[in-house]
């Protein structure tokens, strides 16, 4: 239990360092680190979910310019964003204002 402890207060750190609010909409809710690059593509895809929460961790603590907090309506819609041309068509659909 002591480690994991220790893993909330060094995440709550970094979302202090962060802003601790959402990158996008400004939501304090539940935040979510996401990295704006990965080195090698993602090599937490494969990890069990405690590791690859202490691998991020620890890749925000040395490297918190490489990370973003998004809440989890926002984190979801990035995601599913796989391209810049899937960005661009939904940019189509976003009403202008004159």
């Amino acid at each position: 239990m002591e480690e994991y402890s220790d893993l909330k207060q060094r995440r709550q750190l970094i979302v202090e360092k962060l802003g601790s609010q959402c990158y996008i909409c400004g939501s304090k809710g539940i935040l979510i680190l996401h990295h704006l690059s990965y080195k090698n593509g993602n090599p937490y895809k494969n990890y069990e979910r405690t590791r690859a929460k202490k691998e991020i961790i620890k890749e925000a603590e040395s490297d918190p310019s490489n990370f973003k907090l998004l809440c989890s309506k926002h984190h979801i819609a990035l995601t599913l964003i796989k391209t810049k041309d899937h960005l661009l068509k939904l940019m189509e659909l976003v009403p202008h204002t004159h």
